[in-house]
């Protein structure tokens, strides 16, 4: 039998396979488990041997396969064969995790797996919606602008996420509302110091050439134009005018009608 998770999205990925393997192991007494990584081309042979083998003692058996689709065209066919012999067989059971899509010739797999899961990395609202479920597994609250600055920054990085509300979870242990603010001196969020010299820039209404040269610095160092706007749209240092400004770019953002870069490049140009 084989179970099918592929995608780009490691964390969710892996917690599936964590809870798929869990249960298996509850309900089976004889078991045997076993790994195979086929980035190592010699996995193959390991793995033929282990579905071929069957003690008299010895329950199902579960694999995991990960990095199938990363080999060669001349271990794929053997490994395409080998999974087709076992696709009925109901004492072995196949778990392919894998952050790639399926080669066209594993469509067999999509067909006969008796489960299957795509993993795609999230849009910006359910990121926000993972980061709020995540955070509240872990007992934390986060002010509206926070969680729109981590969704931000670990956009297409869900594991980065969760990684980071585990060390906030050991520093905030008593409930309390967390603002970027408290962020800035809880993680390594920037590369440099370039996000709080825009940030001086724009609150200090210094010329359109310094904040742009700012900004620049920000881009070369490929920081996410959408952080940047969360982390200067949450900054204690703005005035009531920059702030409401800085709300109408997100309504403008939010309705398609520009992006993020734009919004700040204009925010740069003009005369705030």
């Amino acid at each position: 039998m084989i179970i099918l998770l592929y995608g780009p999205d490691n964390y969710r990925r892996s917690q599936k396979l964590k809870e798929i393997t869990n249960s298996y192991r509850q309900k089976q007494s004889l078991f045997s488990l076993e790994r195979f990584d086929f980035d190592d081309s010699e996995e193959f042979y390991r793995f033929k041997d282990f579905t071929s083998q069957q003690l008299i003692f010895e329950g199902k058996k579960l694999a995991i396969l990960e990095n199938v689709f990363s080999l060669g065209v001349k271990e794929l066919n053997p490994l395409k064969e080998l999974l087709k012999e076992n696709v009925k067989n109901e004492n072995v059971i196949l778990i392919i995790s894998d952050s790639r899509g399926l080669p066209s010739e594993f469509k067999f797999v999509l067909d006969e797996a008796i489960s299957k899961q795509e993993f795609t990395n999230l849009d910006e609202e359910k990121t926000k919606f993972f980061t709020r479920s995540e955070a509240k597994k872990r007992g934390l609250e986060f002010s509206s602008q926070a969680e729109n600055f981590l969704s931000a920054f670990f956009k297409n990085n869900t594991w980065g996420l969760v990684t980071e509300l585990d060390k906030l979870q050991s520093l905030y242990q008593e409930p309390v509302k967390i603002d970027v603010g408290d962020l800035e001196g809880a993680g390594d969020f920037f590369k440099s110091s370039d996000i709080f010299n825009f940030i001086n820039a724009v609150s200090r209404k210094q010329s359109s050439t310094e904040k742009l040269k700012s900004l620049e610095s920000l881009f070369l160092n490929h920081e996410e134009p959408a952080m940047v706007f969360n982390f200067l749209a949450a900054s204690r240092f703005l005035s009531f005018d920059l702030l409401k400004k800085m709300a109408d770019y997100d309504v403008l953002v939010k309705s398609g009608r520009i992006d993020y870069e734009t919004a700040l490049l204009d925010l740069c140009l003009g005369p705030h």
